[in-house]
């Protein structure tokens, strides 16, 4: 009993201090704005902190400040479980680009990437890369993007089985190398 005592005060440090790690852990922060039909897990990287953990970077020009291109963080994207067995089925992405003009209030999709599909295990993302949009030669207002994942009836890769949506809530705003956090979404210039 005398050595419980005195290790007491250190298991209660021990504790405290793994709770304050998990509580300053990344959390994801994208957003499901909607979901249809049979999914599997996801998961995507967007967190406020450290840089590099954001859904997008915005990338600027050195001598103008105007935005160049956006980069998409890939999502990572596993098959439904469906058996006692290693499942496996075809999935799919794409990235939308919404833009809101300076004075607007709605957001209208200027853009829509093709839909990039791969194979994926339940116990194995799917092989994504990173995709990139180039913005307009003057860009103007904000620009915002929308993540949309497919998992495909197993067997085959055109019959949409499930599906989810999801926005960017962080965006890395890049110029020359400097970084900023965005407040959801790229703007015109740096």
């Amino acid at each position: 009993m005398h050595l419980f005592r005195q290790r007491r005060p250190l298991v209660v440090i021990f504790a405290v201090f793994a709770m304050l790690l998990i509580g300053f852990q990344p959390a994801a922060a994208y957003t499901v704005v909607s979901r249809s039909g049979a999914t599997g897990p996801y998961s995507l990287t967007d967190a406020a902190a450290p840089f590099g953990t954001q859904g997008a970077t915005c990338f600027y020009g050195t001598s103008s400040y105007k935005l160049v291109k956006i980069e998409v963080r890939r999502p990572q994207v596993k098959a439904r479980n469906r058996t006692n067995g290693r499942d496996s089925q075809s999935v799919g992405w794409q990235f939308i680009v919404q833009h809101q003009t300076p004075s607007g209030t709605t957001w209208a999709t200027i853009y829509g990437s093709t839909f990039v599909k791969a194979t994926a295990y339940d116990n194995l993302a799917a092989s994504f890369a990173n995709r990139s949009w180039v913005a307009p030669a003057d860009p103007s207002g904000r620009y915002r993007l929308l993540v949309v994942i497919r998992w495909y009836t197993p067997g085959g890769s055109s019959t949409i089985e499930g599906q989810v949506k999801v926005r960017d809530q962080y965006y890395k705003l890049t110029w020359n190398g400097n970084p900023v956090l965005g407040d959801g979404s790229c703007l015109q210039d740096y």
